[in-house]
């Protein structure tokens, strides 16, 4: 957000930690990141090339943040020719969300 820079400068911050993410990851293995709604769009363009693939993403708000979950998954190989359009998959529910969307705190 503003207390750590502006956007534009973070993108390339962002798309490095990601990618030093997806260097440590297993194939197949998943990573979850807690990013705000400001951040989101980078995000979302930098997991391709990252070698990382969305599996899921959703609002989570934290106090007056907006904020969003994103679960990703290490693919092997270069993502960036593949669209990486928000779909189907990625509103999917979490294991742990009822029909309402809502967590079970038993699952926590």
């Amino acid at each position: 957000g503003p207390q750590f820079g502006a956007p534009e400068s973070l993108s390339q911050l962002y798309y490095l930690a990601l990618k030093e993410c997806a260097r440590t990851l297993r194939f197949g293995r998943r990573a979850i990141f807690l990013i705000n709604d400001i951040m989101l769009q980078s995000v979302r363009l930098s997991l391709p090339a990252a070698g990382l693939r969305l599996l899921a993403e959703r609002h989570c708000p934290i106090g007056e943040t907006k904020a969003f979950i994103v679960v990703t998954e290490r693919v092997e190989g270069d993502l960036s020719a593949e669209s990486q359009e928000l779909g189907e998959v990625a509103r999917r529910r979490f294991d742990w969300e009822s029909i309402e969307g809502r967590s079970e705190w038993t699952a926590l």
